[in-house]
């Protein structure tokens, strides 16, 4: 027994080595990395946004971690593991303060020796000085016209501008050439926000223009401002203008097309000349002046138009027109936005009802129907043709319905595109019942027999379109009749039959209307029986012949001559 578990315990050992031996190492998974990280550009103090990225994929199916480290100089040697920073994608700190950051990422996988990118540098730039902005709250305006000689001493031109960042403004007046707009000369001593005016100044217009500057700021320049002066004896001068009206540009919905522009006409109706300022408004788009110098009498005109993506609400503005002198006008105007009404909500069609039951073989139908609900959003029905009885050729054309051939019963589809819901339609089978068209009499004519001639076979009076005639046959007593037959004072018997056409029926409930040489079929008269239903009548009728025996002459004729006497004798 010690034997046997000894060699059992060899084998065993043996065979464990053996296949030890044989097995084939699974190979480690390799990491390689498709995409270094790259530094966001243009990063500010105070406004830091951006991230660093890696893309690196690992054989064998392993599954990547990452890690990221920040160091102080640009290696990847050693470095500082940062705290949470475990995805293929690190966001930078906004606080960085200016300077250079070193940042790189270990990428690992179980069984795979890790992988270290590229170390990325970082630079942060100090955030720049903030530049001050000139602002001109008032511009300066003109006095009344001024008498040369006597110009008061205290009159100024007056200029009100702020600059932020609490930079302080610096003033330079000029004069200003007009004619060719552009700076004249810088006046000496002329650097406050006031400017006293000379007193000596010479009948005239003088233009004057004021710069503001600051330190870091870009500088800015005031309106062109003229200064009249008057001789003496001179009339005053008045400076008034008008501005024609606007009517309501009205209300639209969001989002509109900007209606059409108005036209605006400025007249100058002083006595002095005018120069206009050019109009601005903050809802309203404002054309280029046509002129901007007036004469009196003279008219300038520019366009008003509603901005476009104005918001929803009443967009009322008042709109100033300024020029020399104190001349003012203003125009009102007027226009709405209205939020879009949104569309109705999707109302499916639940039925559609009313449909013909019944038609006419030949009759055309004009096929009609109740949709249901009546506010359903598609209503439009669409018609077609699914089945027939045999023996009927239906079909539809402009919603009207056309069968031919006999009775029976049409199968139609009616049809509402997308009537189910938005994408689904709505479909509906009927069936309509075809009857015939109804022949209610006919007027027939027969030729009773005449002597020495044999009787013709013709009923005429017969619709062909509805019915026919066939096995015409003259009798007279029980035999067939000839010319050989022919008898005075006989009665006659015509036998024939009438046969509805395909989709036509015989009304059987009035025989009287069938009436053969204006007379009425009686039982009198002879017999008309529905042998065939309602489509097909069987004649018998009695006729008498037209003709009645020649009665002889009372008296004999003397003729004058031999002749005479051969047609007497014969």
């Amino acid at each position: 027994m010690k034997r046997f578990l000894l060699l059992a315990s060899i084998c065993a050992f043996v065979c464990a080595a053996i296949m030890s031996s044989c097995k084939k190492d699974d190979p480690a998974p390799v990491i390689t990395v498709s995409v270094q990280p790259v530094a966001p550009a243009n990063l500010v103090e105070g406004s830091i946004a951006g991230s660093l990225t890696v893309a690196a994929a690992a054989t064998e199916g392993a599954t990547l971690t990452y890690q990221w480290f920040s160091n102080t100089s640009a290696n990847s040697t050693d470095g500082t593991a940062i705290e949470g920073a475990t995805g293929a994608s690190y966001t930078l700190p906004t606080d960085l303060a200016p300077g250079e950051y070193y940042y790189f990422c270990e990428i690992g996988a179980e069984g795979a020796e890790s992988v270290r990118t590229g170390v990325v540098t970082v630079t942060v730039n100090e955030k720049p000085a903030p530049v001050p902005v000139i602002t001109i709250g008032t511009q300066p305006a003109a006095p009344a016209p001024l008498t040369e000689g006597s110009i008061p001493a205290d009159t100024k031109l007056t200029v009100a501008a702020s600059v932020t960042e609490g930079a302080t403004p610096a003033y330079q007046w000029y004069t200003y050439d007009k004619e060719n707009e552009e700076v004249f000369e810088a006046i000496e001593g002329a650097t406050g926000a006031s400017y006293t005016l000379p007193t000596d100044l010479t009948a005239g217009q003088h233009w004057y223009i004021c710069e503001i500057s600051a330190e870091g700021a870009v500088s800015v320049q005031t309106n062109p401002v003229a200064v009249t002066v008057k001789k003496e004896d001179e009339p005053e001068l008045t400076y008034t203008i008008t501005a024609s009206s606007l009517t309501s540009f009205g209300s639209l919905q969001t989002p509109y097309t900007q209606p059409a522009s108005q036209t605006v006409t400025i007249t100058n109706t002083g006595t002095g000349a005018v120069t206009l300022t050019p109009p601005t408004s903050i809802k309203y788009d404002i054309g280029a002046l046509s002129a901007t110098e007036l004469a009196a009498g003279a008219t300038a005109a520019f366009t008003v138009q509603p901005k476009a993506n104005l918001a929803a609400g009443a967009h009322n503005e008042v709109i100033d027109i300024n020029g020399t002198g104190g001349a003012k006008a203003s125009i009102s105007a007027q226009f709405t936005v209205t939020e879009a009404t949104p569309p109705p909500a999707f109302i499916a069609v639940t039925d559609i009802t009313g449909i013909p039951a019944t038609m006419t073989v030949g009759v055309p139908l004009t096929l009609t129907g109740t949709v249901e609900p009546m506010a359903a959003t598609n209503q439009t029905i669409m018609w077609g043709v699914s089945g027939t009885s045999a023996g009927l050729t239906a079909s539809v054309y402009n919603n009207t319905l056309t069968v031919t051939g006999a009775e029976g019963e049409v199968s139609i589809v009616a049809t509402i595109i997308n009537g189910k819901s938005e994408t689904e339609h709505f479909s509906k089978s009927f069936t309509i019942i075809v009857e015939p068209n109804i022949i209610s009499g006919a007027a027939l004519t027969v030729t009773a027999p005449v002597a020495d001639a044999l009787v013709s076979d013709d009923v005429s009076g017969v619709d062909g379109a509805n019915f026919t005639v066939s096995d015409m046959q003259w009798m007279v007593g029980d035999g067939p009749y000839d010319e050989a037959t022919f008898g005075y004072n006989t009665i006659y018997h015509p036998h024939f039959i009438l046969e509805a056409k395909p989709g036509y029926v015989f009304d059987i409930s009035n025989k009287a209307a069938f009436t053969i040489n204006g007379i009425s079929v009686t039982e009198t008269m002879g017999h008309l029986d529905f042998e065939g239903g309602n489509t097909k009548i069987s004649f018998s009728v009695d006729f008498p012949a037209t003709e009645t025996e020649p009665t002889p002459p009372e008296h004999d004729i003397t003729f004058p001559n031999e002749e005479d006497e051969i047609w007497k004798n014969n």
